[in-house]
């Protein structure tokens, strides 16, 4: 790339799916390539260092965005098909990622964003067929147009942190009914696109309370013994036993956990056999 290259038509690496290796000019004022393996540029003359990337090799199979990339361009990481793993440096300030930036990516699975990011672009994400999970670590997200669109395993969306998520008309279209976003109950939800996915909403603050699960303590009486068993010597060793009171928690946790199902009748110790045996 000569020196005089100052910038790019915004789809220049649409459907560019073999580049591996470019080279630019010393002398060139706007671009240059980080470890070989992006090619970034100064959003403005007067900056620094630069901080956005322009295009990504294609073979790359391990990235790491170093923290003063603030933007990720159209189609910079798409048919980055060998990419498994995407993470981010420390005080990241990545707040764009741009229309298709990783499209086609066919071996991410799971990617996690990091606070500063805002603004996720047209079909961002789209056919990411193997991703399952993405969790946005920012406080105001917006969501634009097709940003998921045929990721067909993609399980759960998460925004634990954020306050405030817009929704863009058509932002969820072509995404899994089965996918879950999970929510604040105090985050601000609005955007055209909200509707498509009202109800496949979960929060996190009810999912902590189906989480926790009481285990009832286990007293005398949830440890009886029929007199023809053992007699009392019997009881006051077994009822000491640390190995009885655990198997008793176990069987507690069981039954609470299999009562969301169905209807459970409680374990009681002092069963004799003919009541155990009834069903």
């Amino acid at each position: 790339m000569p020196a005089s290259i100052e910038q790019f038509h915004f789809q220049a690496f649409s459907d560019i799916k073999h580049l591996n290796e470019i080279e630019v000019s010393p002398q060139n004022q706007t671009f240059s390539i980080i470890n070989k393996t992006f090619l970034v540029r100064k959003s403005e003359p007067t900056n620094k260092v630069p901080d956005r990337i322009v295009f990504c090799r294609r073979d790359v199979e391990c990235v790491e965005i170093p923290s003063y990339i603030k933007e990720i361009g159209s189609y910079a990481f798409q048919y980055c098909t060998k990419l498994n793993s995407l993470k981010f440096e420390r005080n990241s300030t990545l707040e764009i990622i741009d229309y298709d930036a990783f499209g086609y990516n066919t071996q991410l699975k799971n990617i996690v964003l990091p606070p500063s990011a805002k603004i996720i672009g047209l079909g961002a994400f789209g056919d990411d067929f193997n991703l399952e999970s993405i969790e946005f670590l920012g406080d105001q997200i917006t969501l634009e147009q097709g940003c998921f669109c045929r990721c067909n395993k993609l399980s759960v969306v998460s925004f634990p942190n954020a306050t405030k998520i817009e929704f863009s008309a058509y932002s969820m279209s072509c995404i899994s009914k089965y996918t879950i976003f999970k929510i604040r109950k105090d985050a601000e939800k609005t955007g055209d696109g909200l509707s498509e996915i009202e109800d496949q909403i979960k929060y996190f603050e009810e999912e902590k309370k189906t989480e926790k699960i009481k285990e009832p303590a286990t007293t005398n009486k949830s440890i009886r013994f029929s007199k023809e068993k053992g007699g009392s010597n019997n009881k006051n060793q077994l009822k000491e036993s640390p190995s009885i009171q655990k198997c008793m928690k176990h069987i507690r946790f069981l039954e609470n956990r299999l009562s969301r199902y169905e209807e459970v009748i409680p374990f009681d110790t002092n069963m004799n056999d003919d009541q155990e045996g009834d069903d």
